[in-house]
C-alpha cells in the first residue's frame, strides 16, 4: 500500500490514477485527506467492452470513463491482465504494476 492524498473522494475500492500507475483504494478518502491505496495485486475493475484480452496483455487507465483498456494512446499504465477477458465483458482482473511503467 502507499499514501496517497485524494484531489477527489474515493470510495473504498475505486482507482486512483498516478503517473506511473493506478491504485485502487483501500477505504473511503475524502477530498484532499489522506489514505491508503493499493499499488499491487489483482483487482476485478471496470473494462471497456469491444476488445477481449488475454492473460499476460499489458493494461492502460482511461480516466475519462474510469476503466481498463489495451489502448496505451492517452492513458497511463495500469498492470497485466491476470486473466482472459472477452469482448462483451465488463469488468476484467488487472494484476497492478506497483508504479513500473511498461516498456520503460
Amino acid at each position: 500500500t502507499m499514501i496517497i492524498t485524494a484531489a477527489a473522494a474515493l470510495a473504498a475500492g475505486a482507482v486512483h490514477a498516478m503517473a506511473g500507475g493506478i491504485g485502487v483504494a483501500v477505504e473511503d478518502i475524502a477530498n484532499g485527506a489522506t489514505g491508503a491505496v493499493r499499488v499491487r495485486g489483482a483487482f476485478r475493475l471496470p473494462k471497456a467492452t469491444g476488445t477481449a484480452w488475454a492473460a499476460g496483455d499489458i493494461l492502460y487507465w482511461d480516466t475519462t470513463p474510469g476503466e481498463l483498456t489495451k489502448t496505451a494512446t492517452a492513458n497511463g499504465p495500469a498492470g497485466i491482465a491476470y486473466a482472459a477477458a472477452a469482448s462483451g465483458d465488463t469488468t476484467g482482473i488487472c494484476l497492478l504494476n506497483g508504479g513500473a511503467v511498461p516498456g520503460a
